[in-house]
Order: structure tokens, then sequence, then C-alpha cells
């Protein structure tokens, strides 16, 4: 049967579906709910209706910022529901999100309660950037103490710094995370790259530096466990990059500033470790001229060690003592069986292998003194050890020494050794003939040269340690005159000087520590039996 057409002018009621429900199910004057079910849901709509005029009215309120600012408590809302709506990756919102917002403020606004929202103040704004210590108080961290804004001052400086401070005293919170993190804030051009021991340090280190830029309202254009990047920056490089001290990655970057947390650790002190971690210094040096390192000494012999002798760096030590409101219970330590060699080099920064080593505590001097000097050479005829020089003149009751170490045959040294005893004014010099016979010395002489041959023929390290007694008298010149300010005289005297305190029984290079100590043999001050002169 066809179905009849509706009148044109008549509406259609229809339900869900397009479908007319049936009759009984329609409400009407007689067909109503049952009187619990109109209770409860009469309960829930009184219920939604006084909880959203409660949360209206106090957003719409009037409150006075802490800058004296007055706005409408709507706009904190805004402000923090900005997170919560913007997508992570872009600054505008999906359909889903759009339709929250929407729906949102049609339910939150009242009459009188909107006003049109006003322009974030930047970070460069009129009102200028925070100081150091409310950086910290924005990111929820504790008010840094004045010793630990004086720590993050000396670490981003300009050029080579080493800073070693106690256990517990916040260098990594206060330099690593918020130092960086505020030199970005300062300078969004500012691009650091953060080598750690462990990847996962790195990591942890990297994200909190976002954190602490996100809650100081810096909007990010990228953050991750390996990079964070501030919005607007531009270049390959970004504003922090972590790597571990193992990753091949560091060739190809350029940042304007490196810092080295802990890349030596107790846990792992070999020899193979720290000749990996000093190859690893040598190649950032390459990168950028502005690098710090941050951490306890592990071993006398690594980074931290060179580091404390090296000229050029400047030095900043925080030991046990120095905040005492962070200082922990070291008796509580001991008595819990840590170890007195732990206990010393965490929180004193002293190391016991040093008293072990008999160069170890010898100081440097920054001159030489004027008039003549004697010397000494121990040649290396095939190579593989080194041609070292020692040169020696006294001052009062120090003996000053300045050497030079090559390694290779003393044959191929000679025109090194010219310039040397030249520029030092070197009158007189005896030449170990162990192993090279007299051929060496009489073409010294031939040259002109007040040479004397030696040979030795006791014990080298007893002759060695019979040096070492005078330690408190002796220094090591560091520095040149002008004409031998070149690199392979400064790396030679660099050699020398590192092998010498760094000396101890049974080490792979004695070559220098040995030409010391003949040295003093030959000029009297120590006294040891020795045959040969001729």
């Amino acid at each position: 049967m066809p179905r009849k057409k509706k009148s044109a002018n008549k509406s259609v009621k229809a339900g869900k579906g397009g479908i007319i429900p049936p009759k009984e199910h329609r409400f009407s004057a007689v067909n109503q709910p049952s009187p619990q079910a109109k209770s409860e849901g009469l309960r829930k709509w009184h219920d939604r209706n006084r909880l959203l005029d409660n949360i209206a009215e106090e957003f719409a309120e009037e409150i006075t910022l802490a800058d004296g600012t007055k706005m409408i408590g709507t706009k904190a809302l805004v402000f923090r529901l900005k997170k919560t709506l913007l997508s992570s990756k872009t600054d505008k919102l999906t359909l889903e999100q759009a339709k929250l917002a929407f729906k949102f403020f049609d339910i939150m606004s009242k009459p009188g309660s909107y006003i049109p929202e006003r322009e974030e103040k930047s970070p460069d704004s009129a009102a200028g950037k925070v100081d150091f210590v409310q950086f910290c108080l924005n990111a929820c961290y504790p008010k840094p103490y004045p010793k630990q804004i004086e720590m993050k001052d000396f670490a981003l400086q300009g050029g080579a710094n080493m800073i070693l401070g106690s256990r517990g005293y916040g260098k990594t919170d206060y330099i690593s995370i918020c130092g960086v993190a505020y030199a970005i804030y300062l300078d969004p051009l500012f691009t650091c790259l953060l080598v750690t021991k462990e990847k996962s340090r790195g990591a942890d280190i990297c994200l909190e530096v976002a954190n602490v830029l996100e809650a100081n309202g810096i909007i990010l254009a990228r953050k991750s466990s390996k990079q964070v990047r501030v919005a607007g920056l531009i270049g390959k490089d970004a504003n922090l990059t972590a790597l571990p001290v193992r990753s091949k990655g560091f060739r190809g970057k350029h940042p304007k500033f490196i810092l080295c947390d802990d890349i030596i650790t107790p846990d792992d002190d070999s020899r193979a470790e720290r000749v990996r971690v000093d190859k690893v210094v040598d190649e950032l040096f390459k990168l950028t001229p502005n690098i710090t390192l941050l951490g306890q000494p592990v071993h006398s012999k690594d980074v931290y060690a060179k580091f404390r002798r090296q000229q050029g760096v400047r030095k900043m030590e925080v030991p046990y003592g120095s905040i005492a409101e962070l200082d922990t219970d070291l008796e509580a330590q001991r008595a819990a069986g840590v170890s007195e060699r732990s206990i010393q080099a965490s929180y004193f920064l002293k190391i016991e292998d040093m008293d072990r080593i008999p160069f170890a505590k010898v100081q440097f001097a920054d001159f030489f003194p004027k008039g003549t000097c004697a010397g000494f050479i121990d040649p290396s005829h095939e190579g593989n050890d080194y041609t070292a020089f020692a040169m020696c003149a006294a001052n009062f009751d120090q003996l000053i020494f300045v050497g030079f170490a090559w390694q290779k045959a003393w044959d191929d040294c000679l025109d090194d050794i010219v310039e040397v005893m030249k520029a030092f004014n070197c009158v007189k010099f005896a030449f170990e003939t162990n192993g090279v016979g007299k051929h060496p010395v009489m073409v010294l002489r031939q040259m002109g040269a007040n040479v004397k041959g030696w040979k030795s023929t006791n014990n080298k390290h007893a002759r060695i340690m019979n040096a070492a007694m005078y330690r408190d008298n002796i220094r090591l010149c560091n520095t040149l005159p002008p004409l031998l300010k070149r690199p392979a005289f400064q790396n030679a005297q660099k050699a020398f000087n590192d092998m010498v305190l760094e000396y101890e029984y049974n080490a792979e290079h004695d070559d220098a520590p040995d030409a010391l100590a003949n040295l003093m043999m030959y000029i009297g001050k120590i006294t040891d039996e020795h045959k040969g002169n001729f």
C-alpha cells in the first residue's frame, strides 16, 4: 500500500536514527519517568550546575599578580589549559582538542567574566629576565647556596676549567641542569655538548634541563633524551646535546661550550678507561676551547689529576666543609664500613695512591734561574723509549728542573737538544752511555759540546727513589723562553713533566725521572756508585 505523503506545513518529529519511537516510549503528560528516576536526575542536574557556578565565580574573580597586574582569574586557567590542550609537536589544536576547548569555555563562560587575552611577556620583554635564584625556584629547585652560585659561574665561563667538589654539593643540579638551562634562558643561541660516563645519565640530565626551561616559560621546539632545542634556533647544533664518553658522534659538532660531568668514576678507573677518557678530552678540545670538567678525583693518573697540574686550566676545589649545610655524617659512613680511601676521594678530593707515587706532590715553577746550568741526557737508541734531557739550576734551597722528552732516537734529537741548550745556557752536561757506547759522546764533543760520558750500573728504581727524597725542594719548570714557545718543545716539556709526576715502580716509561735522578748524582746532590767515566 503506498505511503501517504506528509503535509508540507507539518513538522515531523524523529527520534534516534530518524525513527519515531513507539508511542508507549514517548514522554507525555500521562507517560512520565518513575519518581525515583526523576529525583536522581534532578539531583545530578542541580549538583552539576552548582559546581559549575562555583568554578565560574572563582575564576571570574579579579585577582592581583605578583607584579601588581590585575587580571581575571580565567586567564590563569587558560594558561594552564594550554599545555593540556595543545599538542606537544605543534601549536595547533587537533579537532578533538578544539571540540573539548569550545565545550569547556561554553560551560565556563559567564557574563562579564571574559576579557581579551593580553600578549604573554617573553623573556626579552621590558620586565627583564629573572636572576638565577628565582630561575631555580621557578623550576621547584631549592634556593641555591652562595657557594653553589659561585660554582655555577665558575663552571660556565670561557676557556678550560675544572671543578672538583665534594659529594652532595649539587654540582649536577646547579651546574649541569640549572646552570646550563639558565645559560640557554639568557641566550637562546647558546649551544652546549654534555658528555657523561653513561648514556642514561646524560638522558636524565637532558630531559631535566628541558623541564627547567619549560617551567620558566621557554617554548621548546624539541625535547628528547638526546637533545633540547628552543623554538627559533637555527643550525644543526641543538641548545643541548647529550653524548656518552664512548660515543663515536663527537666529530662534526661545533658547540659553543662543552661540559663533562663525571666522565670517569670509581667503578671503572682502569688504565684502558683512563686512556680512553684522555683521548676523548683531547678530541673535545678540537671542537671548542671552552670546556669544563666536573667530578671527584678517582685515580692519581686520571684526567682530573692531569688537569690539576695543567698550566692554563682554571681550577676550583670545593672540599668537604665548604657548604656546612650540605655536609653528611662521615663518621656514620666510616661506622658502616665505607673505606677511608673512598671518603678521602669523594669528600676531601684526595687520592691515597698519590702517597705511593714519589713525585706526585712536586710543585711547579713559572721561572728558570738566570745564569748557567748543568744537564743530563738519557738517550733512546732505538726510538721506542724517550730521549730525556734534564737541566738544573739552584734557586736558594730549591732545585729548579726543566726537561724535555722526545719519543725518538737520540741522534734524531740533536738539533732540538742544541736549541734547548742555547736557550737555557747549559754549559756542561753528562750523557748516559748504557746501551749506546762511547760513540755519541765523541760525536757531541766534535760538535763542540762540553759533555761527559756516564754509565749507570746500579738499580734504576733505587736511584730515582733517592732523588725523590728531595721532592720538597724540587720544582719543575713549566714555562719556556720565547724562542722555544713552539708546539714541538711545549709537547716535549709536558711529556717530561708528566713522566716525572706519574712515575711509580714498573712504570711504562721512566726516562724522564731517571734523567732527573742521574742529573742530581752528576751535580753531587745525591751519591751512588757509577763507573765508566772518561
